[in-house]
């Protein structure tokens, strides 16, 4: 089973990336993924998230391209019966290769 930091990294922070990229080029950068960083492997409670992380930007055939930095904002949701700690990445620090 995938720890929920790293499915925060693979799929939140890749899901961003992705809008970021889109926002500035073309749809080139669709198949990109994220390295997840050493520090966000096995962690299973969102509000035990490191506060920021950065991380290496890869394309399909998992060459680094770039990286990407970020912070981790928390906030608490209320489903009206239960509280829980959710993350969110926030401003995000975008470095292609090719834009060095």
């Amino acid at each position: 089973m995938t720890a929920y930091s790293e499915l925060f990294v693979d799929e939140t922070v890749r899901d961003a990336v992705r809008e970021e990229l889109s926002k500035r080029h073309t749809s080139k950068y669709e198949g990109i993924q994220i390295a997840i960083p050493e520090e966000w492997y096995d962690i299973w409670d969102e509000g035990d998230f490191p506060d920021k992380g950065e991380a290496k930007i890869l394309d399909e055939t998992n060459k680094a391209i770039g990286s990407v930095q970020w912070k981790t904002a928390f906030n608490i949701d209320f489903d009206g019966m239960h509280r829980r700690i959710v993350a969110e990445p926030t401003e995000l620090v975008i470095k292609l290769n090719s834009e060095v």
